[in-house]
């Protein structure tokens, strides 16, 4: 009986121990606790009510993690609001997944409409997000089922020369090269086909179209 007093207590002193630090502020990783305590409580509890040896010490845990929950998700307190804000920033998608072409998606976010279309690089894979502008294929965005995933494959052999790909421990690499190996006459006729309005290329690649934008690395052309 002693014993299950002392498992009684220590889980008690978990689920308050976040509460303890409430007056010393503690930002996200407050928050995280406030969050994780009551849901593994949730979880201890529902766990409990199949074990029989258990459930008469550990169920209540259930009711303990509700109200814990409902109390973090609504409470008054300015230290918690301020904490789940600076927790919920980091799932925040308008902020940047900037990546190798970040100054180039800076400024296709606030340069280029945003109905513009990019045929950029394949092996990018943040550029869509951070400047929020269709692109016409890269390795790791496609359309669920057969069809997508067809259109998909036809695309990123066009990108890449229709060379086929050996995709090995560095497969961004190649992709890269197969891409920068593209002739400006299969530029143009990948441009007719998905009628895009820029193109990413390698500093060192020349088109016949304008050079809007351009870095160390990447050139960025006005298709025209």
């Amino acid at each position: 009986m002693l014993k299950r007093s002392k498992s009684a207590l220590w889980i008690q002193l978990a689920l308050l121990l976040p509460m303890m630090f409430l007056g010393r502020g503690g930002g996200a990783r407050l928050l995280l606790w406030l969050y994780a305590v009551p849901v593994v409580a949730l979880l201890g509890g529902a766990w409990a009510l199949y074990q029989p040896r258990v459930r008469s010490l550990v169920a209540p845990l259930s009711l303990v993690g509700a109200v814990l929950l409902a109390f973090v998700v609504v409470a008054p307190s300015s230290k918690i609001r301020a904490a789940r804000g600076k927790l919920l920033a980091g799932f925040n998608y308008s902020q940047p997944f900037l990546g190798p072409t970040g100054d180039v998606a800076r400024w296709a976010k606030t340069n280029t409409p945003p109905n513009s279309l990019f045929l950029i690089p394949p092996q990018e894979g943040d550029f869509r997000l951070s400047a929020s502008r269709a692109i016409v294929v890269n390795f790791k965005t496609f359309a669920w089922g057969d069809k997508g995933l067809l259109d998909w494959r036809q695309k990123m052999s066009e990108v890449t020369g229709q060379v086929p790909l050996v995709l090995g421990d560095n497969f961004n690499a190649e992709l890269e090269d197969k891409y920068n190996a593209l002739s400006a006459p299969q530029i143009t006729a990948l441009q007719r086909k998905y009628k895009f309005d820029y193109v990413i290329v390698d500093a060192q690649k020349s088109l016949k179209w304008p050079v809007v934008y351009s870095t160390k690395k990447w050139k960025v052309y006005k298709a025209l």
